[in-house]
Parts: structure tokens; sequence; C-alpha cells
């Protein structure tokens, strides 16, 4: 079975039991008191297959299967590593954070989902992406678009979604590409440089 589809329907399967199951929900979400604290380790990994609603597990699941339909022919056998690796980074931030307050809680394959997005713009900067899976827009686009709301989002107080994890994920997504795959890196710089019009922009060629 390919790896991406065996992934969402883990966190589908596993979501669902945490929507039904409040005690299996806090067991596994994540809780950085909980971590330090106790030393479950373990919620750097299980948060990223549990979800707070519906709408978050579907919009999560719907960008990962197209995602993963071009990412995964590129990483192989390495992309439920790299998938893995993403959950677990994306939210360091937050660990630090929030490690002193007993009360926060985090779910959700926002991170490593972000990665992956992220990933598609080493390997196809100008390759397009549906905004609410209606508006075309290129990758290098989207992610300029993307980072510049995150960050202003994290500014702002009472914010119930960690938009530091989407960014952190993006940053994971892009720089473990160009560790994996270096040449690939070139070939995006080489786009950039290149496409019409651009490169004159940016560059001042």
């Amino acid at each position: 079975m390919n790896i991406g589809l065996l992934i969402i329907l883990v966190t589908v399967f596993v979501s669902y039991q945490g929507f039904k199951d409040v005690v299996f929900f806090e067991k596994y979400n994540f809780n950085p008191y909980r971590i330090k604290r106790h030393g479950e380790y373990y919620r750097f990994l299980t948060h990223g297959f549990l979800h707070s609603n519906q709408m978050h597990l579907i919009f999560n699941m719907l960008t990962l299967y197209f995602v993963q339909l071009s990412l995964g022919k590129v990483y192989g056998d390495l992309f439920l590593p790299f998938y893995i690796f993403s959950i677990v980074t994306s939210t360091l931030y937050e660990f630090f954070k929030n490690q002193n307050q007993p009360y926060y809680r985090a779910c959700g394959a926002s991170g490593a989902v972000a990665a992956a997005l992220f990933s598609l713009l080493i390997f196809a900067p100008w390759g397009r992406v549906y905004v609410f899976f209606i508006v075309p827009v290129s990758f290098l686009m989207f992610a300029t678009l993307y980072m510049v709301y995150s960050i202003t989002q994290l500014q702002k107080q009472g914010e119930k979604i960690a938009h530091s994890v989407h960014i952190m994920g993006a940053i994971i997504g892009v720089v473990t590409s160009i560790v994996l795959f270096p040449a690939y890196f070139q070939n995006f710089i080489n786009e950039i440089i290149h496409f019409p019009g651009l490169g004159i922009l940016i560059f001042g060629q």
C-alpha cells in the first residue's frame, strides 16, 4: 500500500478514537507539561495522529493526500521517516514555550503536513496548489503568503491555533529536502533565476 495512504488511514482511525473517547484523547495529545514532568515522550509523536474535530482532520488529510502523490515519488521509502521526523520536530518551539503550563493541549498533523507541502517548493517551485481547492497559485506564491499569514497570526494574543507549528514544519520541510536532495535545490535556484522576468526583477540580471 502507498505509504501516504497508510498514514492517512491510521490518522483517521486514531482521530476518530479520540473523538469518541476523551480519556484516549487526553492520554495521547501534545501536553508539554506532562512530557517534561512525567516523561511521556510518546506525546511528541502520537499527537500528530489526533485532531480536534472533523474539519481539522479532513483539511489536513486532504492536503496530505494531494501532496503525497508527488512528494512520495521523490522521497520513496524515506517519506515515512520524514513525516514522523516532521511531526516531532515541528512541536519543539511549543514544547519549550509551554512546558510549565499544565493546561496546554495541542493535536494534529499540521506540522508534518506543512513540512510535506513546503518540501514541494524545492522540487517544483512553479507547480500549482489550489487554495481552498479552487484558486490555483504557484507553490512559491502560496509559501510566501502562508508564511506571512502564519507569522502575523503568531503575534496575536489568545490564538488557539499553534501557528508556530506550521512555521516550524515549513522550515523543516524545506531544510530536510535541501539536505537530502541537494541536486534538486540547485534546480530550484535555476528555475527561480531563469523564470521569465523574475530573474531580472529579483537578481537584476
